[in-house]
């Protein structure tokens, strides 16, 4: 017996159109995977909030995961997103960068401020991220870039959290 009645759509389909599910009967859920689909997706559109809330609950628990899927879909599509990518810059050319730089002077005296320090000494690199305290090449965190010498000195992955969370809501 290979095959099983969707109990949405009442037609029958074999076992690789539904899901696995512990509770389903020999190990298969009782919906398709198609009907399954729409079904999540009217849910999704009744109640957002609540599905968001879900999935963000989700990723914080498995952001290993995440960074796995990411990595894997990067594998997979590597040629697609360089190919997107060249095309982006050819019709953007660098601007993207040039209009950083125009838009961001005061972070990028910033940044030469304190490579120019530690160049010379006036401040030391320590090997530590201040958060986590895992030992490494920290970066130059600026909470005010009105104070250059005043930084955090955070890990990459550090780095990255602060910068989300300085994120405008």
């Amino acid at each position: 017996m290979d095959t099983r009645i969707c109990t949405i759509c009442k037609f029958e389909k074999s076992y690789s159109e539904f899901s696995k599910s512990k509770k389903g009967k020999n190990g298969h859920a009782e919906q398709c995977k198609a009907c399954r689909l729409i079904k999540d997706r009217e849910y999704y559109k009744k109640s957002p909030e609540i599905v968001l809330a879900k999935h963000e609950r989700w990723a914080k628990k498995n952001p290993e995961k995440i960074l796995a899927n990411q990595r894997a879909y990067y594998e997979r599509n590597r040629e697609k997103i360089l190919a997107k990518l060249k095309e982006t810059r050819k019709v953007n050319g660098y601007n993207t960068t040039k209009k950083y730089k125009q838009n961001n002077k005061d972070k990028i005296a910033c940044h030469n401020y304190v490579a120019l320090a530690i160049k010379f000494g006036h401040i030391i690199r320590p090997e530590s991220c201040d958060n986590c305290k895992v030992k490494c090449k920290p970066d130059a965190h600026h909470h005010d870039y009105t104070k250059p010498l005043e930084v955090t000195w955070v890990c990459r992955k550090c780095h990255g959290k602060e910068h989300r969370l300085d994120l405008p809501a």
